[in-house]
């Protein structure tokens, strides 16, 4: 009973949370993206841009904090489907090669023209891979570059972020998809949670696949992940 009660207390505290963070974020958002519509003259253009990206940060964050604490208590939902990775996976590189672009970043994709369906919740899907993305994009100077690559491996499509940025030590890699934990130049860079990796393993695993990590410093990192082929597809 008294885990029964603490569980109601995570779950209306998680929810209060967002609301009153939401509440007031919602108006911010849609604002700002208007006047960086609007906007045509500087500096005033690039002071509403990067309102905008700011509150959009912010709001993914409240996002994150929100789907951990779901999943931390069983509460996460998933609706597994038969998805076109292709399209999805194309989808996202034309929405990430703007913010790489302004970042001064390229972007590579080596993806088939055709790939067989995978069993995947394709809003959660997008999510890890965009969480991905935009993780390699923050630990990337000036002048990189990022690959999104897409392979088929025995029942399982294979998913990599590989980015040409500071890297990861073989110590940080044993703790980095644990919840709460901040890359060490996450503190340079003053964002995220340390929540970001961890949620990405939770839908990898809810999805009945596995996430892993090949890097070194000063070598760039690629991040991979599985996830499962529809029923029948090889």
């Amino acid at each position: 009973k008294e885990l029964e009660a603490e569980f109601e207390r995570r779950v209306f505290f998680a929810r209060a949370l967002v609301h009153e963070l939401k509440t007031p974020l919602t108006p911010i958002l849609a604002s700002s993206e208007l006047l960086a519509t609007e906007l045509k003259q500087e500096p005033y253009l690039s002071l509403a841009q990067n309102i905008h990206r700011g509150a959009s940060n912010l709001n993914r964050r409240i996002d994150e904090l929100l789907d951990l604490a779901r999943v931390e208590i069983g509460m996460l939902q998933m609706s597994l489907t038969s998805v076109d990775a292709s399209q999805v996976l194309r989808a996202i590189a034309d929405e990430m090669r703007v913010v790489l672009t302004g970042n001064g970043q390229s972007l590579d994709i080596s993806i088939p023209d055709s790939l067989p369906p995978v069993m995947a919740d394709q809003e959660r899907l997008r999510q890890i891979v965009l969480n991905l993305m935009i993780n390699a994009s923050k630990f990337t100077p000036e002048g990189g570059g990022i690959t999104l690559r897409a392979s088929v491996h025995f029942n399982n499509l294979v998913i990599e972020v590989e980015d040409t940025g500071t890297g990861i030590s073989s110590e940080e890699q044993k703790e980095l998809f644990q919840p709460y934990h901040s890359h060490v130049s996450d503190k340079e860079h003053l964002s995220g949670l340390g929540i970001g990796l961890a949620l990405c393993k939770y839908l990898v695993e809810l999805h009945g696949g596995k996430i892993w990590v090949q890097s070194e410093v000063g070598k760039g990192a690629n991040f991979r992940f599985s996830i499962p082929l529809a029923a029948g597809i090889r």
